[in-house]
Order: structure tokens, then sequence, then C-alpha cells
């Protein structure tokens, strides 16, 4: 009886690859595949078997010295034993050491397996009314023929996904785009326009590169949110009609109840605050609004709320500063971009936007998307219609709930 081998010749074996050599007893009863069909199906699904166009391109030229159009194990061994001449010959001069580097990765793969002869040499003998074959055996391809189609059919759909969200992404950012000009003639002062149109700019920008279906579905969800947002901020800014009366200090409102030796006129400018003394005097210091600003949530309460943020802390969490610097770590783990979380601190100021990253943190597998959810906080913060208070005393709530 024929035996047949499943070490190769004077090659490293491995636990997989004595797997892959390995004949099994139901190979005979297999029906025949087209081989062009399942090479086609394998084009399609090749991702999941790791392998690249020139891993393919040797698997074709195999697949040519095969006489018939179907593998079928059932009329005779599936073995082909071209040399390595005649496979590069196939592949239109390929290097022969080029060639052998691909053929390994398919039999890696369990595509292909060896049934090298005693002297490694690939040929086929008769010896009487036996037939003894030795080199590349293709039966794996029509015992994972369904494997295959499989993982044709997954990649065919992610394909798809990817291109439908690619449209719904660039029809989000025409849209975008529009509303953006409206509420710009508009006036509109509900949002801050010039960072939707940085993330108008960002995603034209991403939409180059080859992208996965994760990452268009999180561009879509951000985009959703920011479309939502721009197109409740539409409705231009109310101005108050000034009168056309001849009374000259109509327009001048002032409150008595002002301490006028406490007098107090602040503008903010580049985080500089501008004060008056009780002489009249300006006086200049620096804005809250830094790294060091103090939250409204007290530190004990934040702490007792929102304690995964703890994990980001090198030696604790004992002031603002540490707080600040937790948030840093865990934003990218967070899936937020650079320019979220720069936006973030630049609208909110990093205390606040370090306490708002602590309590998403908290409800992480709660929030689709991170990134949108802290624009659009930074876009109501902007309006003035956000405060992180009441985020942590609802933490607060459910922990003690």
């Amino acid at each position: 009886m024929h035996y047949i081998p499943i070490t190769p010749f004077r090659r490293t074996v491995t636990a997989a690859l004595m797997e892959h050599q390995k004949p099994t007893e139901g190979d005979l009863g297999l029906e025949a595949v087209d081989k062009w069909h399942v090479f086609r199906e394998l084009t399609t699904g090749r991702a999941a078997f790791g392998l690249s166009h020139r891993d393919l391109a040797v698997l074709q030229a195999l697949l040519s010295f095969h006489p018939t159009r179907d593998l079928d194990p059932g009329a005779g061994d599936l073995i082909v034993f071209p040399s390595n001449k005649s496979i590069c010959g196939r592949l239109n001069g390929m290097p022969c050491s080029t060639m052998r580097r691909h053929l390994a990765k398919l039999v890696d793969s369990g595509l292909i397996t060896r049934r090298d002869s005693p002297n490694g040499k690939r040929y086929r003998r008769r010896y009487g009314p036996i037939q003894a074959s030795y080199g590349f055996d293709l039966t794996p391809l029509v015992v994972r023929g369904a494997e295959i189609t499989k993982a044709a059919k997954q990649a065919q759909a992610e394909g798809e996904r990817i291109k439908y969200l690619r449209e719904q992404i660039s029809l989000m950012r025409r849209d975008l785009t529009a509303l953006v000009d409206h509420c710009r003639k508009a006036k509109t002062q509900k949002m801050d326009l010039a960072a939707v149109e940085n993330l108008i700019d960002q995603v034209s920008r991403t939409l180059r590169r080859k992208l996965t279906v994760d990452k268009l579905e999180a561009i879509h969800s951000e985009l959703e949110v920011i479309l939502s947002e721009t197109r409740a901020a539409r409705s231009p800014v109310e101005t108050t009609e000034m009168s056309t009366s001849d009374v000259h200090s109509e327009q001048h409102i002032q409150s008595s109840d002002i301490n006028r030796s406490e007098k107090e006129s602040e503008r903010i400018d580049d985080q500089v605050v501008v004060f008056e003394d009780a002489r009249g005097k300006p006086v200049t210091r620096k804005s809250d609004r830094t790294t060091d600003e103090r939250s409204s949530v007290p530190m004990a309460l934040l702490l007792s709320s929102c304690r995964e943020i703890a994990a980001f802390a090198e030696n604790g969490i004992r002031s603002m500063n540490d707080l600040v610097r937790a948030a840093e770590r865990s934003v990218p783990m967070m899936g937020i971009s650079g320019d979220a979380w720069m936006q973030a601190k630049s609208v909110m100021g990093a205390g606040e936007a370090s306490v708002v990253i602590a309590a998403m943190l908290e409800r992480f597998e709660e929030i689709k998307s991170p990134g949108a959810y802290l624009r659009s906080l930074c876009i109501r913060a902007g309006n003035g219609e956000f405060s992180c208070v009441p985020m942590v005393k609802a933490l607060a709530r459910r922990r003690a709930a």
C-alpha cells in the first residue's frame, strides 16, 4: 500500500505544519470542486488567510499544472510536481528565491501541503499497478472549500459596508459644510463654527486612507452628533432693536447696587483677565482656566464617584494637576482624538475637561463614540449650556443606589 509522507525534506517541522500535512480518511469522499472558482473565492477572502497578491499568483501557477478543471480527490491524487524553473516560468520570470518564499507561505497557511520524496525531488512514478506522486498536494483546497467560501462572503460584506459608510460620510460632510455656511450667514453664535470646519477637514484627510469598518462607523457617529448640533444652531442670533426716541439717556442702564470701590471689569483675552482696583487702575493676572484651575466639583466627591480614573494616575490623585495628568493618559485609550481633547481643554478649561473625562471613563461601555460625545459637550459648554457638576452627582447617586 502506498504510504503518504507528512514530513518535508530537510525542512523544519512544526506542530501546525504536521497537522496540515496529515492526510484525512475522508479526503476520498469529498465532492469535486472547480479549481478556478475556489481560487476566485480565495482571492476575495485572502485577508482571512493572511495571503498577499503574490502568494495567490504562485498558487495560480500551481493550479495551472493540474491537468483538469475540477479538483476531484476521488479520481486520484491531486499532487502537482513542477520544478522550480517551470513554476517561475509561469510567473513571468519571478526569482526562484522569491517564489520559494511564497510557496512556504501557502504551505504555512494550510492551503497546500508538501508530499516530498525521499530525496526531496518532485516526480510521479509507477511501480506496476501502484502510482507514487511527490510534490504539492492541492487536496486542502477541496477540504477547506466551505471555509474559503465563508471568508469570501464575509470579505465581500465588509467591502460593501465600507463602501456604504464612505458614501454616507461624504454626504454628511457635504451637508455639514452647507450648514456651516448657513450658520455663518445667519451670524449665529450658538456653536464654534471654526471647530466644525476643522472637523470637516480632518475627516476629509482621514478618508484618503484605507479605513476599517470600526473606524468608519466611529466617524459616522461623530458626524451624526455634530450634524444634529449644527441643525439646532441654524437660527440667527436675536438682536435687541434700538429705539429712535429722542431721549438720549434711555440706552444707559446702571444698577445702583454696584459697589464702585469693588468694581471689576473682566475681559478674557489669551488667558489674561483685566481688573480695576479701587482707584480705577488696571490690574492684570493670569486667568484661572489653566492646568491649575479648580473644578467646581469637590475632589472627594469626584474620586468617590469616578474611581476608574485612578488607574491612570502614577502616584494617586491628590490635586487637580494629578487629575489632569491622569486624564491625559486615559484619552488615547478611550479613542478620543488629540484635536477633540485640545478643543475640550480650550472650551471648558483643563480642570473641567478632566472631570468630564473621568465621568466618561466611568460610563465608558455605555458611550458609543467617546470622541463625538466629547465634542457635543464642548459645543454645549461653548453656549453656556453645560456643567460637569450634574454628571458627577448623577454618578454619585448611581453608586449609592
